[in-house]
């Protein structure tokens, strides 16, 4: 066997999708096109992002901390989910200074809001104390069409700051600081732990097959909250992610949408009427876990074919950053599924 030059670290995400993908029954990930499109990517630029839009505290600042900077993604990312209304397909929208964000960035814009409000959103004390209008006045939409989820969020605030107060001196910084810099650490990892301690980033799934139900691990929210932390600092500031290649990318509804544009993953009949029609599936089915199990699984290949060609390496943030730039490219509909998991 040919040695790796950037391997891809061995992880319980990993080992889950790799034990599932055999077992797919409506989605082929086709390898052919993984070369094919390694081959086309192997000389690009493959960047991170560095998340200082304007909704995000700027360390640099007067007044903000890099502590701040670690709560506001870590509180974020509790939270960072469905910003789409499924019955109208319209996305949340928020306005800061003047702009309207849309998406993730309404929910992030709302959060900037009110910390330069003031408001102590990255204080656990407070978050766990969190009651409904407070939470409704939070996310105040630049349309009036309310946050879809709202009271999933409240109580996974409430949850975390419970939680913040109990263990870290209610701040996410203090986690960190505990946790080190690894993401996974046979169980100690910054990944492992917040899945653990904290179970609204528990993004476990099963797939049944012929010896039984097989648990699937994603981790999506638990691994961008430090991916972002990751691309924000880069080892500065004494942030810093040690073993970087054992991200995935962030399984969520757009990567397997470009992925199946580009041809690497090709669906049967069945399940591209299912995501053609705009058809809801079911949070946990077999559709919604196989999609993203050959989501991570697909690139993961594409990501190993890059680094076989590269001198510089390509992990899950950098992978999950290219494919999301092309999103605008692909005119076909993002499979729909009302969950908190992304």
């Amino acid at each position: 066997m040919t040695e790796r030059r950037y391997p891809l670290k061995q992880t319980p995400v990993r080992e889950s999708v790799a034990a599932a993908v055999d077992e797919l029954d409506h989605i082929e990930i086709d390898t052919s096109q993984i070369r094919s499109v390694a081959e086309e990517w192997a000389d690009e630029k493959f960047e991170l992002p560095s998340w200082r839009a304007p909704v995000f505290p700027d360390e640099s600042a007067a007044g903000t901390s890099v502590e701040d900077v670690i709560d506001f993604l870590f509180v974020g990312n509790s939270i960072n989910f469905a910003f789409r209304n499924f019955e109208t397909g319209e996305k949340f929208v928020a306005e800061y200074d003047g702009i309207e964000w849309a998406g993730a960035f309404g929910m992030w814009a709302c959060l900037k809001r009110a910390y330069d409000n003031d408001v102590p959103i990255l204080d656990g004390g407070y978050l766990s104390q969190l009651s409904r209008p407070e939470v409704e006045d939070l996310f105040d939409p630049a349309d009036g069409r309310q946050i879809p989820m709202l009271d999933y969020r409240l109580r996974i605030l409430n949850a975390v700051g419970d939680r913040l107060v109990t263990d870290y001196d209610g701040h996410f910084h203090w986690f960190l600081t505990e946790a080190g810099n690894q993401l996974f650490d046979d169980g100690n990892g910054i990944v492992e732990r917040l899945v653990r301690e904290f179970p609204s980033f528990d993004d476990t799934h099963y797939i049944e097959t012929e010896t039984g139900s097989q648990s699937v691990h994603f981790y999506k929210r638990a691994q961008l909250a430090p991916g972002m932390t990751y691309g924000r600092f880069e080892g500065r500031d004494g942030v810093t992610v040690v073993d970087p290649e054992a991200f995935t990318v962030f399984a969520d509804y757009n990567l397997p949408n470009i992925l199946r544009h580009t041809d690497i993953l090709v669906y049967d009949d069945y399940l591209s009427q299912l995501v053609d029609s705009e058809t809801l599936l079911e949070a946990s089915s077999r559709e919604e876990v196989e999609i993203r199990i050959a989501t991570v699984a697909a690139a993961d290949q594409l990501m190993q074919e890059l680094n076989d060609r590269r001198e510089t390496p390509v992990y899950g943030p950098h992978m999950d950053y290219k494919l999301f730039s092309v999103r605008d490219q692909v005119d076909t509909p993002v499979h729909k599924t009302k969950t908190t998991d992304y």
